[in-house]
């Protein structure tokens, strides 16, 4: 397993071990087989509402899909459910806690990268 050393301000260097790609494809699968349960759900729930309130199902279903990463790293300490149950997370380069502005870079870069693809 690699591992990454870091040298604390107290001149004492700490060992990290990082993660395997393994472990982050499962992490990612597992939080988009969440946000597609949960899309699976709103859809359930209007399928049989009125066209005139289309826009809700945008919403519903657009926006946590939008914010689900950067909402779950910036509330539980850069573990977003898959992350925490493969017990990874997001720490800046140096081992130290990812600040909110290190997650919102993240998560734009991430939307770069996608709508590189497209």
């Amino acid at each position: 397993m690699h591992s990454i050393k870091v040298r604390t301000t107290q001149n004492v260097f700490i060992t990290y071990p990082i993660a395997s790609l393994g472990d982050r494809i499962l992490a990612f699968l597992l939080d988009y087989l969440i946000l597609v349960a949960y899309s699976v759900f709103i859809l359930a729930l209007f399928i049989n509402m009125e066209m005139d309130v289309a826009w809700v199902w945008g919403v519903s279903l657009g926006l946590p899909w939008l914010f689900y990463h950067l909402l779950f790293e910036v509330f539980m300490n850069g573990q977003s459910p898959g992350k925490r149950v493969m017990s990874i997370k997001v720490v800046r380069l140096d081992g130290t806690p990812a600040t909110i502005g290190n997650y919102i870079m993240r998560w734009v870069f991430a939307f770069i990268d996608f709508y590189k693809l497209l």
